[in-house]
């Protein structure tokens, strides 16, 4: 009978999927916690809260409205 794992016990396909998952981990701790100063560093440069909040607004309706165009160029 053949062996189809290597001598560490874990196949190079689950090796391959924990470590992504571990760089999408900390991809994501960066991203969460870069947009949760955004507002508090726009106030340190001046900014009043209306246009932090309008800013933080149009950014995210911006980012929800590419959605459409970007998924259907992609299926193309």
């Amino acid at each position: 009978m053949a062996q189809s794992r290597k001598a560490g016990g874990s196949s190079p396909a689950f090796l391959f999927v924990m470590t992504t998952g571990i760089v999408n981990l900390f991809g994501d701790i960066t991203y969460e916690g870069g947009a949760s100063i955004n507002g508090p560093f726009m106030a340190t440069l001046g900014a009043s809260a209306a246009v932090v909040s309008v800013t933080a607004g149009l950014g995210e309706f911006l980012g929800y409205a590419l959605r459409l165009p970007a998924g259907y160029a992609a299926d193309s």
